[in-house]
Formats: C-alpha cells, structure tokens, sequence
C-alpha cells in the first residue's frame, strides 16, 4: 500500500479509535510521544518516563534535531520509512526515525501502533515557547498537527529551561496532569492544543490561561547581494523582527509576558464555510471554463531535445566541473550531431557549467535550464572534453512543425 492510500485508511481508523473511549476508564491507557528537538531531547525523555509510570507509553523522535519543518513529511516521497529501536528507560517503546516530526507520527500510527493507536500524542516538551507567528513553522505543533488530522488527539507543549532541572520536573508533573484531565480527554479531532510555558523559575509562573493565537508580529526584510549576474545563484539575506509589544490582550505572547501558561485551542480543518457560503451563493464570481478552441495544426513549440541522458562530471576531489553524457537515443537529435557516451560538456551558449565560488548551480540543472529557454530558430553552442580532446558543436533549433 502506498504511504498517501495509508494515510486515508489511518484518517478512518485513528478517527474511530480516537472517539470510543469511556469516561469511566482510565484515560489515557497509550501515548506517542514525540519532538521536533530529537530522541535525545533531555526534556521531552523526562516526559516519557513520567509517563511510562501511568500508561503505556511508545516514542518515536528524529535522530536529529528537526526543529521549524512543520509538518513536512519525507516518508511520503521516499516510500520508506528507516528506523532503529533505542533504549530510553522501563516501560517505554522507543525508535528513532530519519526524518521530520510528521513521518514519526505517521511510522508510529501505521507501524508499531497500528493494531492499537495512541489515545493521545504528545508533541514536546521542547524549548522555547511557540509563540503568536512562530506557531505555523513549528515542527513540535506540526506533529500535534498531523496526529489531529490522521484522528488522535494531540497536545502539543513548548518552553522550558531544559538545562534547569528544577524546571524540567515542574513542567513534566504539570503536563502529565494535563494529559490526564478531562480538557484533554474530551478534545475531538480535528481538535488540538498548543501549550506555551514561560521560559521563567516554577515558582514565577502565574497560572494557565486559555488564549487566542496573535499575529502579525513577525516582519522579514530582503537584502539583495550586492552584484547578481545572470545565470548565477543569488543569496538574498533575510532578517526577521518581533514585535511582542505588539501582541493584543487575550493572545498567547501577551499571556507568556506576564508569566502565564497560554493554552491555545486549534483545528487542522482549515476549511473557510463562511467563505464556501459565498461562493456557492455567488457563482458569477468565478470565471467559467472555456475549452481552448483546436489547433490550426501547428505545435506552439518547438523540439529543443537533445535525446540524452545526463549526470554532473566530478573530478577526484569531488568538484562538479561539467555535464557528462551517459547515455545517448537512438535517432535523437545528440546521436545526429555525433555526441557520444563519456563526453563531458563544458558551456553551452558562452556559460560555464562547471560549480565555482560565483556559482553553486549544479551543472546538470544549469544546462537544462539553458537548453529549455530555447526557442524556435535559437542558435546552440557548446564546448565539450572526449577523451581529453576539446571540441565545439554548433546547432540551431529547428521551426515548429506542422501536423
């Protein structure tokens, strides 16, 4: 089964599992824990040890830290998933996973947890709060995510001093607390919370308020470099600002400012009925479909293909310095103009093709966006190395063909 087929089975199944559960039964009878930080996060395996002593408690983390991915899942695009078991103390089920937050929730969900889902995931505890903006990069609120969309309840908890341990212990016992109230027991997906603790002593925290999520309070500025040459990479500098004075009463940053615990409740559905309302009440606002009228019998482009297959040319120490031919169609325009297997491209249309310190551009990619720029009557030039022998190839784009 593919892993996108999976994730519509595991919507159905968690979703049904999620909501059977009894108000008089111990809840939660079995936690995923996870992170954005990595299995090796001190905090977040105080928080699966805690648990372990309740419930039935399974881990799955990154093997590195994977902090600002969302809720990216590399699994989908790989169609694998690589994995190995760790230790992290008695009672816990823990693999480590080559990936993002996501692809563990996913891994756990249709892998060791499968035939049992978690009543719950938890996603932390990680360091710094999520706060107002940040929330939408996190990966730690991209796990919780993810859970409330594939059916689990998910809390998802940020901010603490984990090189206090003092202030490990106290935000573990209180969200074990958290976990097992009815607050976190009756959520229904797509429901989820976020949990922002303030980065201050125990003894300093005020209390726990339910907020809403500020926004607006990120700015970006661009600084493009100083010289841009075509065909070159660029590097543009970003610099980010936050503005908390910013941040309105009721909001999270404003509760985590006077010292708060700031709960904020989200749901995965993004889905706008109000807006949807509109649309359908409305259907001149979108513009019809109108089938593009037939050809007059003539290709709107033109074969730019050389009918090769091309990999980038390394030299011993690893540097990309041009476009080696490995395979050459038979019949294609490359076999027409006598390029062989083992020839090595060195510019094409006056560009450099090797990687150099203007440049990271991988030789492969810069030629064939080259070569998809052409058009119709466009003149082809490039250099090439065989055998150690320089030689040159001239070419022009043919017209448009008729049918």
């Amino acid at each position: 089964m593919k892993i996108s087929a999976l994730i519509v089975v595991l919507v159905v199944a968690a979703g049904t599992a999620g909501a059977s559960g009894q108000a008089t039964a111990p809840w939660p009878q079995r936690v995923l824990v996870t992170n954005d930080n990595g299995i090796d996060d001190s905090a977040m395996v105080e928080l699966a040890r805690a648990l372990a002593r309740v419930t039935e408690t399974y881990v799955v983390a990154a093997t590195t830290d994977r902090s600002g991915t969302t809720n990216l899942m590399s699994a989908v695009r790989r169609g694998e998933f690589r994995v190995e078991r760790r230790d992290l103390g008695e009672g816990i089920q823990a693999y480590a996973l080559e990936g993002y937050p996501a692809d563990c929730v996913l891994f756990a969900l249709a892998g060791p947890m499968r035939d049992a889902p978690p009543d719950l995931v938890i996603s932390g505890i990680n360091g710094g709060p999520n706060l107002g903006d940040d929330w939408f990069g996190s990966g730690t609120i991209g796990a919780a995510r993810t859970a409330a969309y594939l059916g689990i309840p998910a809390v998802a908890v940020s901010g603490v001093e984990d090189d206090d341990p003092q202030s490990v212990r106290a935000a573990v016992q209180w969200v074990v607390e958290l976990v097992r109230s009815d607050a976190v027991r009756l959520l229904t997906p797509p429901q989820y919370l976020t949990v922002s603790l303030p980065l201050v002593s125990p003894a300093e925290i005020s209390g726990v308020e339910v907020v809403h999520r500020a926004r607006g309070l990120v700015t970006g500025t661009l600084t493009p470099p100083e010289q841009a040459l075509p065909g070159q990479l660029q590097r543009w500098q970003l610099d980010l600002s936050v503005n908390p004075d910013a941040a309105p009463p009721g909001s999270d940053v404003a509760a985590v400012r006077r010292g708060a615990i700031a709960i904020v409740p989200m749901r995965v559905d993004e889905s706008d009925p109000d807006l949807r309302a509109r649309l359908l009440a409305a259907p001149g606002l979108l513009p019809d479909w109108v089938p593009p009228a037939p050809q007059s019998g003539v290709e709107s482009t033109c074969p730019s293909g050389l009918g090769v297959v091309i990999d980038d040319a390394e030299d011993e120490s690893g540097r990309e310095w041009g476009v080696l031919i490995e395979e050459v169609m038979p019949g294609g325009r490359a076999e027409a103009l006598g390029m062989r297997v083992g020839d090595v491209v060195l510019s094409l249309n006056g560009v450099d093709l090797a990687v150099s310190r203007m440049s990271r551009e991988d030789p492969d990619d810069r030629f064939l966006k080259i070569m998809r720029g052409l058009g119709c009557g466009d003149q082809v030039e490039m250099t090439y190395v065989r055998n150690g022998e320089p030689g040159q190839i001239r070419f022009r784009i043919p017209a448009a063909r008729g049918h």
